[in-house]
């Protein structure tokens, strides 16, 4: 085993490990830009213990799977989650319970292509899908004129911010928590 010899300053060589450093992150952050579906449920509400019905709506011969898991102290309404690029509805899990334990029933879906819902070709390298934004609708219709709930908000994160975004044009939520929110998405396209 021979010893790896360099000359030059310790400067230079701290410059290249860096430039090592920033070449590599940038070639493994390729697939964060990337949509990127699962059919298999990781688990169920149930697995959190808590009380939930499966729901299949239909709008335009897209079929849409969803959740609404019933907090067992209801006092403040409902919300719907519209979550980032990755999974689906079930990864998201842990943010369910935390909703249904401060008082919300908390409606998931999962966005076509995503889950159990309509298949829907994908491109891994598009940001997101106008189509989503006609799927938080779809729920959004759904919960206030099927299940009916008065009182209906929208926790939104990552790419579920901007399917938020596009869907105030067509319905009003009572409020909106946006973690990571994205208001002008071809502001993100320019970057």
């Amino acid at each position: 085993v021979g010893c790896l010899k360099t000359s030059g300053s310790p400067f230079i060589l701290k410059k290249m490990r860096i430039t090592f450093l920033v070449i590599t992150c940038c070639f493994f952050s390729f697939n964060l830009f990337a949509i990127d579906p699962k059919k298999e449920y990781v688990g169920t509400p149930e697995d959190y213990d808590i009380d939930f019905q499966e729901f299949c709506v239909v709008n335009n011969n897209v079929e849409l799977t969803g959740w609404i898991s019933k907090s067992p102290k209801n006092t403040n309404g409902a919300i719907i989650l519209t979550y980032g690029d990755y999974g689906n509805m079930s990864y998201f899990l842990p943010y369910i319970k935390f909703y249904t334990n401060l008082g919300f029933d908390v409606i998931s879906f999962d966005y076509r292509g995503f889950g159990k819902s309509s298949e829907f070709q994908i491109k891994p390298d598009i940001l997101f899908y106008h189509q989503f934004a006609d799927d938080l609708v779809t729920v959004f219709k759904y919960s206030k004129n099927t299940i009916g709930y008065s009182k209906l908000g929208v926790v939104s994160l990552s790419m579920g911010t901007i399917i938020t975004v596009l869907a105030i044009k067509n319905v009003n939520f009572d409020f909106i928590v946006a973690e990571g929110c994205v208001f002008n998405h071809n502001d993100i396209i320019l970057r």
